[in-house]
């Protein structure tokens, strides 16, 4: 630890993953003791098997009111990238619906627009969080294609363009030959396709997280390898913690645990309408198939990334809790989708980690919940950014810096507070 901070107590984030670390990273880099907490090694959920897109195109809801017709159909079929296993209906109906209420036109929009005003952030703060960590080798900004085998899928995807774009994202439209050029791999099956430039993207996420802790160890930060259970407080302000390993005093707390966070919140009298989105990816490691950039295949969808470690393939949103065994079928799916447009690609799992299930925190909104926690003095939440932790990590750590620091974040606060649902 940094002489002259050896008597502080800290600021406790609890959650190593990509949005805790960088939360502690950018508290620390203003002089602040720090400690993060995670019961396992940083990055190692989310962080480790996300799509690795920064994704600044992503301001829509889950449902929107066209999916609407649809959704009850494709909810129950298990080759679907939306999938909800029956016997968990009952627990999930209330997030459910939730989800289905924010699906509403004037709603929809409204929550676009909020999450446009943290989007927007991306192009100040990921810069600085990546030079804080020595980590531009592993960023770049490629853009992402998106490409559609149907008409149908492209008229069908309009109406998510058109909100994007109301809300400053660039959509380009781009000719087949133009997308075949951009990516020679991809086989002749799609009719229509889109580009979107402002799109960053990490070649290794867990190399990322690892090396944000990295520099927040660097500016004296500490790590425990503990589960925070729950919390001392004196009146209007948190002053312990206790974990499996011990007691902790600290001088406030950040809840940055990902999808383990609401168990968190309830403890601390918040019990928020929050499900776990469960994503799978592929790792594949055919040298002989290429892509240069993020691609999305829009009739999955499938989003494919090219990494340091391989092409990874992405997809599905599965509603079955945080417990139940991994679903066979949605690998499956995803390499059934994936061989439409990449015929020759082997995606055949040769390691431990190429087929992966990770747990995405998601709030029955598209909007992470973000801010000081109502009723405390030094509580703050930054968690529940479903499908954009990685996207927001930067902007979010930055309102957490701002708000510990006592200054202006400059944002509208009232869409992420935690007593908005």
């Amino acid at each position: 630890m940094i002489e002259g901070r050896k008597q502080q107590k800290p600021i406790a984030v609890i959650g190593a993953g990509v949005v805790g670390a960088a939360t502690a990273l950018m508290l620390a880099r203003e002089g602040h003791a720090v400690t993060l907490f995670d019961p396992e090694d940083a990055g190692e959920q989310c962080s480790f098997g996300n799509a690795s897109l920064i994704a600044s195109f992503a301001v829509e809801p889950l449902v929107l009111p066209g999916d609407l017709p649809g959704l009850p159909r494709q909810m129950f079929d298990p080759m679907s990238p939306l999938f909800l296993r029956w016997r968990y209906l009952p627990k999930a109906i209330p997030w459910l619906l939730g989800v289905l209420a924010n699906a509403a036109p004037k709603k929809a929009e409204a929550l676009a627009r909020a999450k446009a005003s943290l989007l927007a952030r991306i192009e100040s703060t990921l810069p600085v969080l990546v030079a804080e960590a020595s980590a531009s080798h592993l960023v770049r900004k490629p853009g992402l294609l998106d490409v559609y085998g149907s008409e149908r899928t492209w008229k069908a995807s309009r109406a998510l363009d058109a909100l994007r774009e109301r809300n400053g994202v660039r959509v380009e439209d781009i000719s087949v030959e133009e997308a075949r050029q951009m990516e020679p791999a991809l086989a002749p099956v799609f009719s229509h396709a889109r580009f979107v430039p402002d799109v960053w993207q990490t070649t290794n996420p867990h190399a990322l997280t690892q090396a944000i802790v990295a520099a927040f160890r660097a500016h004296g930060g500490e790590v425990v390898r503990d589960r925070v259970r729950d919390f001392v407080r004196d009146g209007q302000r948190v002053t312990g913690m206790t974990g499996e390993a011990g007691r902790y005093d600290v001088a406030g707390a950040v809840v940055a645990a990902g999808a383990w966070s609401k168990t968190i919140a309830t403890r601390l009298g918040f019990p928020l309408p929050m499900e776990v989105e469960r994503g799978y990816h592929i790792m594949t490691h055919d040298a002989t198939v290429r892509l240069d950039r993020p691609l999305c295949w829009v009739d999955g969808p499938v989003y494919m990334a090219p990494l340091e470690t391989g092409l990874r393939l992405t997809s599905v949103v599965e509603i079955a809790g945080m417990d139940a065994p991994r679903n066979p079928k949605c690998f499956e799916m995803i390499r059934r989708h994936a061989a439409r447009i990449l015929p020759d690609l082997d995606t055949r799992a040769t390691g431990p980690d190429d087929e992966w299930m990770g747990l995405r925190p998601s709030v029955t909104d598209p909007n992470p919940v973000l801010g000081r926690a109502p009723g405390f003095a030094n509580l703050y939440f930054n968690f529940g950014h479903g499908h954009t932790g990685l996207t927001l990590a930067a902007p979010s750590a930055q309102v957490i810096a701002d708000l510990v620091a006592g200054r202006d974040p400059g944002l509208d606060l009232g869409p992420f507070r935690a007593d908005r649902f």
